[in-house]
């Protein structure tokens, strides 16, 4: 049975409690000009860990200064070339690239009140979701697979993930707590084999994350000897853990 995991801020968490995972266009989407209206979702372990390196890239690429403001060169120069030929353009080829360029300077300018890239992906948890249906699958444009469903996930399909101190019991339920966890008991190669495939900038992925798992090598262990991943309903995850988080 497939494993699906969405990311959620912990203020959402009673709404979904009480009417599930409703199909929307939330505050992530819409920052990277998203409009499908639906649930996201990632399928998997390596492919949740790869859908997250490509938003902090995303984010990292167009919150960068020097980045920023090549782009707004560009578009100011683009949307006066437009303005002085009457917002008429001379070729497909011409349109198709200033499409291109406002992309760029709209995901500018959506990133532009984020300080850091935790401040843009804010503060909650990983949910898990298995026995659904009608999920749709697309992996053609070089980044994590795209996964999506247009109908509500009720909430007794949908379960908090948690780490577990097996020692002292402790819980751990954030998303960076999370993400540790599932590198740590990834290796790298395995990592690298599913997700290179997936990608187009095959070097940059490969060298940031050997980077990574090579920096972070004693955490990563200190989390695959320490702790052990449960799935809790969340309902019973809102009760224990609201007092903390909401």
């Amino acid at each position: 049975m497939e494993k699906y995991y969405h990311f959620t801020k912990y203020e959402n968490l009673e709404s979904i409690l009480n009417k599930g995972l409703i199909p929307q266009v939330g505050d992530r989407s819409k920052s990277i000009g998203e409009q499908r209206v639906a649930v996201f979702l990632s399928k998997d372990i390596i492919p949740t860990l790869l859908m997250q390196y490509c938003i902090f890239i995303n984010y990292t690429t167009y919150s960068n200064e020097q980045t920023v403001q090549i782009i707004n060169n560009m578009y100011d120069i683009a949307t006066k070339k437009l303005k002085d030929n009457g917002e008429h353009f001379d070729s497909i080829i011409e349109e198709q690239g200033y499409n291109l360029i406002l992309m760029w300077k709209n995901l500018c300018d959506a990133f532009a009140e984020y300080k850091t890239f935790k401040d843009y992906i804010g503060e909650g948890v990983f949910l898990c979701v298995e026995g659904i249906d009608k999920i749709k699958e697309d992996s053609s444009y070089g980044g994590a697979p795209d996964c999506w469903i247009e109908e509500t996930i009720p909430p007794e399909k949908i379960r908090v993930v948690i780490l577990r101190d097996k020692t002292t019991g402790e819980l751990k339920d954030s998303m960076d707590d999370i993400r540790t966890y599932f590198i740590a008991i990834t290796p790298l190669e395995e990592f690298l084999n599913t997700a290179l495939p997936l990608y187009d900038k095959k070097d940059d992925l490969s060298n940031w994350w050997t980077m990574y798992y090579k920096e972070n090598d004693k955490i990563l262990q200190e989390y695959k000897d320490t702790y052990e991943l449960i799935e809790i309903p969340i309902e019973e995850y809102y009760e224990y853990m609201k007092s903390f988080h909401i």
